[in-house]
C-alpha cells in the first residue's frame, strides 16, 4: 500500500519510470501494489500520485524479490525391470536456474546413468538388486537439497505369472501358476492366505468367495508380485 498525505483526494496513482517486478501491478485508485512475483531480482521504478486538482509528486521505490527456496522432489522408492528400459524423471523448483543434478551418495544400478542437467534417471538396468543412493540438485547459487531414492531391479525370471484359476463355491480355489517360490503367498483381495504352493499350485479347501469380482495374486519372496487375476463370481 502506497500512501499520499495532503493535497485534495481521491489520489490517482501511476508508475511513471522504471518497472515493477513481474507479476505485480498498482492499483491506480488504492495505490496498492499487489500480485505474484515471477522473476527474482531488484526493481527500481517511480510512482507519481495526483489529486482531485491535478496537483502531482513523485517519488522512488525499489522491490527486491528473493528466489522461493530450492527444493526437489522425488519417488522415494521405484522399481524398473531388469533388462527393460527405466526412465524417471525428478523435478527441482525454487533457487536459481539452471540447476546441476548429482549423485552424492550411494550408486544407481548398473545400465543405469543420471543426466546432470535434466536430473533424468535412464538406461536399462543390468543386474538385479536393491540400490540406495541420494540424489541432490544445485542451483547457481551453489545452494543443494538432496533426497534418499531406492531402486529396486527386479529380474524377469523371479516374477510369477497365474495361468489358470479353478474355483468351486463352498469346496476349493486352485490357483496355478509360473515361476512361484517354494515361499510365495496367495494374497485375495489383498489379504494373504496360509495356502502353502505346491510345484506352483495353491489349493484352498473351504473356501467361500462372495458374489461379484475378486483379484487374486501370487506374491514371491521380497514382495514381487504377479498381475492380479480377476475372478468375477456370479
Amino acid at each position: 500500500q502506497v500512501n499520499a498525505t495532503g493535497g485534495k483526494p481521491p489520489y490517482r496513482w501511476a508508475v511513471t519510470s522504471g518497472e515493477l517486478p513481474t507479476g505485480l501491478a498498482l492499483a491506480e485508485t488504492t495505490g496498492v501494489i499487489s500480485g505474484t512475483p515471477s522473476a527474482a531480482g531488484t526493481f527500481s521504478f517511480a510512482i507519481d500520485v495526483t489529486d482531485a486538482d491535478l496537483r502531482a509528486t513523485r517519488k522512488a521505490f525499489a522491490i527486491a524479490v528473493t528466489p522461493a527456496p530450492l527444493s526437489i522432489g522425488t519417488a522415494t522408492s521405484l522399481d524398473a525391470l531388469m533388462g527393460t528400459t527405466f526412465n524417471y524423471l525428478p523435478t527441482a523448483a525454487g533457487g536459481t536456474p539452471p540447476y546441476i543434478w548429482t549423485i552424492s551418495a550411494g550408486a544407481l544400478p548398473a545400465g543405469l546413468s543420471l543426466n546432470s542437467a535434466t536430473g533424468a534417471l535412464s538406461g536399462t538396468p543390468a543386474i538385479p538388486g536393491t540400490f540406495s543412493f541420494l540424489l541432490s540438485v544445485g542451483d547457481q547459487s551453489s545452494a543443494s537439497v538432496s533426497a534418499s531414492m531406492q531402486i529396486r531391479v527386479i529380474d524377469p525370471a523371479t516374477i510369477p505369472e497365474i495361468k489358470k484359476v479353478k474355483y468351486k463355491p463352498r469346496k476349493k480355489l486352485i490357483v496355478i501358476g509360473n515361476r512361484v517360490n517354494r515361499a510365495a503367498t496367495l494374497v485375495i483381495d489383498g489379504t494373504a492366505t496360509q495356502a502353502t504352493p505346491r510345484d506352483g499350485t495353491f489349493k484352498l479347501k473351504k473356501v467361500t468367495l462372495t458374489q461379484g469380482r475378486h483379484e487374486i495374486r501370487i506374491v514371491n519372496p521380497q514382495n514381487i508380485s504377479s498381475q492380479a487375476f480377476v475372478l468375477n463370481i456370479p
